[in-house]
C-alpha cells in the first residue's frame, strides 16, 4: 500500500476549492441545473395505525396496501393495473 500523505497546505488548498466551487454552484439559477421553480410537486401522505402490530413488527398486507393507494393517487388511475 502506498498512501499519500496531504499536507495542511494541501488540505487548506482543497477547503478553499470546495468552498469556493459550492458557493458559485449555490448561486446558480434552478434553470440551470434542471430544476425550476414553477414546477409543482405532488406529496401523498397514506397513514394506517393497523401497519405495526404490538411488536412493532410490519404488516405486508396493510404495507402493499397503502403503497397501492399511493400509486393511485398520484397517477389518478382507477385501479393498480392501470397506474
Amino acid at each position: 500500500m502506498n498512501k499519500k500523505a496531504i499536507t495542511r497546505r494541501q488540505l487548506i488548498k482543497d477547503a478553499a476549492r470546495f468552498t469556493v466551487g459550492s458557493a458559485l454552484f449555490l448561486n446558480v439559477p434552478f434553470e440551470v441545473v434542471g430544476n425550476s421553480a414553477d414546477k409543482k410537486t405532488k406529496v401523498v401522505l397514506i397513514r394506517n395505525n393497523k401497519l405495526l402490530d404490538n411488536n412493532g413488527n410490519c404488516n405486508p398486507e396493510i404495507m402493499q396496501k397503502m403503497l397501492d393507494d399511493a400509486v393511485l393517487e398520484l397517477t389518478g388511475s382507477a385501479d393498480i393495473k392501470s397506474a
